[in-house]
């Protein structure tokens, strides 16, 4: 190389140097012009100077300005041509330069661009300050991740760490007001239970109207579920449209929830430890206002004497009241039956403690957390129980890895709180003329059922007698290797499995009044018990070559994913127990006992295209086929494409001279999804048990319960995304806004078929639903 260098400079110094001085008239000025030219050749071919010093080679390393680490995948690009490289897995480069008086530009997402001047140098070490404006941050998509600045699609974070320490059971708590479009609440008063989730409204009547949920790149359904400590979540993703949903198809009607957990800081050791205590109230201004004994007998009374008054046209007599109605001021008790079964200051305990490695080739992180949570309402909680753990690294220079696994274990005490005859809709029912406990202090166990009152068990006995106990516990695990095949092609292969398992018992003695009204005690004892098994494993294959070509950036990325769950149930009830002291099905006299098993399974193909022109000019394109078990035979298969475009105005030389905007991008998106939620089996013909006699003998039979639809089809929703994104003063102001219209066409919904077929409904595609809307955020 130093030999070839030598000749080269011998070239040079022999090249013919010709200087033009040209002056102008006035004397004032002098303009210098310097050229070098070469006759190398017979034919008077010309060679210039730049030319013939190509060769010259710069090496170098390029690492975090923050810790040293070597950065590997860094562009490296001489400025003003296409002649560029990229760092290698140790953060070092190699590259040929025409001078070693050019610049070089080196660029890595997540990063400060920098520009350095070689100014002779064949050796040069540099490091990149991690980007601080908001349109270099990477945010969770499907599949992957994109810078914040290229999103032509309508995606929301949730800023984690505005949220701080939040005492909260569950991670949909976190996402209460975190999102224009996304609603979450409370439809339970269960310590520990999810909220209702919604994304844009509700665009399905048949199927669910529920988000998917993606935790760590596994797809776990319609439900995140009870026992992910969000401790441990580090951030939440959320896709509303039909350009960021489309690669999820038939899931992605409702929109995606991506979350993702924490791992390891890179060359780093942390250990952390919270702790949070505190007491939990239902506010008076939340409490509904209940009437006292001696209001509700005068109400009793005066609608007595008003029926008369009415119906009769006369004024009544005392006589014609009941008994206990007619003297109001007499009554003995006065109970509040809601306050009786709200517990006071409820507690709340939660702590976790984590350490992560993150030094090395290898990093991991474990994190242990508890949870117990007293309920709004007396002999209700939660207790949970969970670790997770993860590790990531590099096996080689070209193969890296990473695995997940999360254990957790939950206790439930619960009751039912929603719906008239639920234990809340008891106590606003309930005669507050009656005591909680008779005098000799034992429970006054039926409330009512006289002077035209409805009789009720007493709320807080059924609350104290009662067994109501559920456990879960789930064991989820995901792991993945990454090849770099090439300088800009890489595959990755990850693999997802998800055990749990739920029981839960109920128990009712024989002393406690019947579910309802007007049931007295004593009554019949009995137990239900439930025992369900749910299996669910799931793979992605994924393909991605990115090109980065001067002003060109480009992302290919093509996969190919399979899952399928199996739910077994295990149910049995009895009866006719002894006492009420053993409270295990083996002491029944009668016994019922049932199962269930039920699968599904989809298999799916789709591809993502990227482009990014000057930075300014964005392109996003998805398309994914898949096939679903739920359909019937003749559509098995639904086809989802969606592109979605982007300008950025504010790259725009017509723009720089507004210094105060940082950031200013318009963006639209079409696309089509889909929603499966529709239960299993659907277009399947079933049976049903039927026993008959036959011969004078008991026979066990089957017969149809439903009809076959083979052209039972998917749920698909178009819709349109129209939106803006706007940074002001060094990205201080931020502001979105969105604009969108989605169609549901051939919605799932039961029709109506003539009765002589021998049923009353059938499932079908019938139906649209449109929803439309504006969203804004500002912060």
């Amino acid at each position: 190389m130093k030999r070839r260098r030598y000749v080269w400079r011998m070239l040079a110094a022999i090249i013919i140097v010709q200087v033009a001085f040209i002056g102008e008239t006035n004397g004032q000025s002098t303009e210098h012009t310097l050229f070098a030219s070469s006759e190398l050749d017979k034919k008077g071919a010309t060679v210039s100077l730049e030319h013939l010093l190509q060769q010259e080679t710069v090496t170098g390393t390029v690492t975090d300005a923050q810790d040293g680490t070597p950065l590997p995948g860094v562009n490296v690009m001489v400025k003003g041509t296409t002649t560029g490289t990229s760092t290698d897995s140790e953060g070092a480069f190699e590259m040929t330069v025409p001078s070693l008086q050019d610049t070089l530009i080196f660029s890595f997402i997540g990063y400060q661009t920098q520009e350095v001047l070689l100014q002779g140098r064949s050796t040069i070490d540099v490091s990149l300050q991690i980007e601080a404006i908001a349109g270099e941050e990477l945010v969770v998509m499907g599949y992957g991740s994109q810078r914040k600045a290229d999103i032509t699609s309508a995606v929301a974070e949730v800023d984690m760490e505005s949220l701080g320490d939040r005492s909260v059971s569950n991670l949909t708590n976190l996402m209460q007001g975190q999102a224009p479009g996304l609603v979450a609440k409370q439809t339970s008063g269960t310590p520990g239970e999810e909220l209702q989730v919604n994304i844009r409204g509700i665009s399905s009547l048949g199927a669910g109207s529920e988000p998917l949920f993606v935790v760590d790149g596994f797809p776990v359904g319609t439900s995140a579920g009870q026992n992910i400590d969000p401790s441990n979540i580090e951030s939440i993703s959320v896709l509303k449209d039909a350009s960021s949903t489309a690669i999820y198809g038939a899931r992605g009607s409702n929109g995606v929830i991506l979350i993702t957990t924490k791992s390891a800081d890179q060359n780093e050791v942390d250990i952390s430890f919270n702790a949070t205590s505190g007491v939990q109230n239902i506010p008076n201004s939340r409490r509904t206002e209940m009437m006292g004994g001696v209001e509700f007998a005068r109400l009793k009374k005066e609608a007595y004497m008003d029926q008369i008054r009415y119906f009769e046209n006369r004024e009544p007599s005392i006589d014609e009241v009941p008994e206990n109605y007619r003297y109001p001021e007499e009554t003995q008790y006065s109970t509040n039956w809601l306050d009786h079964i709200l517990n006071q200051n409820a507690s709340f305990q939660k702590y976790n403690m984590s350490v992560g490695a993150g030094g090395g080739p290898v990093r991991s992180f474990v994190s242990v957390g508890y949870l117990n949570q007293k309920g709004a309402v007396i002999e209700t909680g939660f207790e949970r129980f969970n670790v997770r753990a993860n590790i990531t690294g590099d096996l080689h220079d070209n193969i890296t890895m990473g695995w997940n696994l999360a254990g957790s274990f939950s206790r439930e005490q619960y009751a039912p709180t929603t719906g008239r005859d639920a234990i809340i809709g008891s106590a606003l029912w309930a005669d507050p003329r009656e005591p909680v406990y008779n005098e000799d202090g034992s429970y006054n166990a039926y409330i009512g059922g006289r002077d035209g009152v409805f009789g009720i068990a007493n709320p807080v006995m059924d609350l104290t007698e009662m067994d109501r106990n559920r456990n879960t516990g789930n064991l989820m695990t995901n792991g993945y290797l990454e090849f770099k095949i090439l300088e800009n092609l890489e595959f990755k292969s990850s693999i997802n499995a998800s055990i749990e398992n739920r029981s839960q018992k109920e128990f009712r003695p024989s002393y406690l009044a019947g579910r309802g009204f007007n049931n007295p005690p004593p009554r019949e004892s009995y137990l239900n018990e439930w025992d369900t098994e749910v299996y669910n494993y799931a793979t992605d294959q994924l393909l991605t070559y990115t090109m980065n070509l001067g002003n060109h950036d480009l992302t290919l990325m093509g996969g190919f994913s399979a899952q399928e769950e199996t739910v077994q149930g295990l149910s049995a009830s009895g009866d006719e127990f002894p006492n009420d002291i053993v409270r295990f099905l083996d002491a029944a006299t009668r016994k019922e006992a049932g199962s269930t098993e039920t699968t599904w399974s989809l298999l799916a193909y789709f591809a993502r295209l990227n482009y990014n022109l000057h930075d300014k000019y964005l392109l996003s394109a998805t398309f994914r086929r898949e096939g679903s078990s739920r359909f019937g035979s003749n559509n098995k298969w639904g086809y989802f494409p969606a592109v979605s475009l982007g300008w950025r105005l504010s790259e725009e030389a017509f723009m720089s001279d507004y210094e105060w905007l940082s950031d200013l991008k318009l963006r639209g998106s079409w696309g089509v999804t889909g929603n499966n939620s529709i239960g299993n089996y659907r277009s399947l013909s079933t049976m049903n048990q039927a026993n008959y006699i036959l011969g004078g003998e008991f026979v066990n039979g089957q017969i149809l319960s439903s009809f076959a639809n083979a052209n039972l089809g998917w749920e698909q929703s178009n819709q349109i995304n129209i939106g803006m994104d706007l940074a002001l003063l060094n990205n201080r102001l931020n502001f979105t806004a969105e604009a969108y219209r989605k169609i549901t066409n051939d919605m799932l919904l039961p029709t109506e078929i003539p009765v002589v077929a021998g049923f009353q409904t059938t499932f079908t595609n019938i139906g649209e639903v449109e929803n439309k809307g504006l969203e804004f955020s500002l912060g």
